[in-house]
């Protein structure tokens, strides 16, 4: 299990997950000097490694470099060290072959702490603990303090905060399928309630939303969040929801169980009906269905076996049968 500390307790000495800072006298300050900053946050994100000269040289003046830039950089180089010994952190700027590297203890920045909670998370999802890798994840998502490296603003450091802020919605959405099959709606709906409203026409939020609406009970609130997506896309941008989300309207209003649209939407092995007891991993995507041979449920993974989904009772003459495919691994 994750160890939920905070920067200090964790030994972390540069923060790049927010507004770019460093540890000095027992708490987080801003680095002062724009060309310092600029510095600082490319050499954390290559903690390590090499930067060559002229990599620097065009991040802190944008491809714009003065008339003498090896010079320029060097007075940077040296305002940085003393920076750093003034703020009596373990880390230092080292002078290599046409370049310069940060030497920090393996760790010590809040990125090395994301990418070490992440391949945990990753690591108890592939053996089956669920509970664990939310932990993992969401231990991993409160490092951030906003946007990656805040006040940073050439577009080199800003091209690697981009990047990090994909994987953090990689992450972020990964962490609330998991929840949503675990059952835990009503924890999850404020957090969609923000991310729908900030990301309007994001089709994957709002179903999330809807789900999780509807495994409140709520399902009017469900259906009126795909109301409001259908008539932001249709006005604005004149295109109708997508396939997933309008069959996700129609299976809350035929009142499938919600744990049974996680299966469909994400394939999550944790998304179970209650009561039934926990697969394994190998066996989370076999089929329950009685069109399914018996001998097929078991053992040997088959694949391409096309079986008729059973539709909700109320419904069974209205609607056309649907078919499914079960990916047997």
């Amino acid at each position: 299990m994750p160890d939920p500390r905070s920067g200090e307790d964790a030994g972390i000495l540069v923060r790049i997950l927010g507004p770019l800072e460093i540890r000095a006298g027992g708490r987080f300050i801003e680095i002062p000097g724009r060309g310092q900053r600029i510095l600082l946050a490319l050499l954390a994100l290559n903690a390590g490694r090499m930067v060559s000269v002229d990599s620097l040289i065009d991040a802190v003046w944008d491809s714009r470099p003065p008339t003498r830039p090896r010079t320029a950089l060097h007075a940077y180089i040296y305002r940085l060290r003393r920076f750093l010994r003034s703020c009596g952190v373990a880390a230092r700027v080292e002078a290599r072959y046409e370049g310069y590297t940060l030497i920090i203890p393996p760790g010590a920045t809040d990125c090395d702490e994301w990418n070490r909670l992440v391949a945990a998370g990753r690591t108890a999802a592939w053996e089956g603990r669920w509970r664990e890798e939310v932990t993992y994840l969401r231990t991993a998502l409160a490092l951030w303090r906003g946007s990656a490296l805040t006040g940073v603003d050439t577009e080199a450091v800003q091209i690697e905060a981009r990047r990090l802020e994909a994987a953090r919605d990689q992450v972020l959405e990964r962490c609330l399928t998991t929840e949503l099959a675990l059952g835990r709606y009503a924890e999850v709906v404020p957090e969609l309630e923000a991310l729908v409203a900030s990301h309007p026409y994001h089709e994957g939020w709002c179903a999330k939303l809807m789900i999780a609406l509807y495994g409140c009970g709520r399902q009017a609130e469900a259906l009126a969040v795909y109301a409001r997506a259908r008539d932001q896309l249709v006005e604005q941008l004149g295109v109708e929801p997508g396939n997933e989300l309008r069959r996700l309207q129609w299976e809350i209003l035929a009142a499938h169980p919600p744990e049974s649209l996680c299966r469909r939407l994400y394939a999550h092995p944790a998304a179970r009906p209650h009561g039934r007891e926990s697969r394994r991993p190998e066996q989370a995507f076999v089929s329950d269905d009685p069109a399914v041979p018996r001998e097929s449920r078991r053992g040997t993974p088959l694949r391409g076996v096309r079986v008729r989904a059973r539709s909700h009772e109320s419904d069974r003459r209205q609607q056309p049968p649907i078919t499914r495919q079960v990916d047997r691994q």
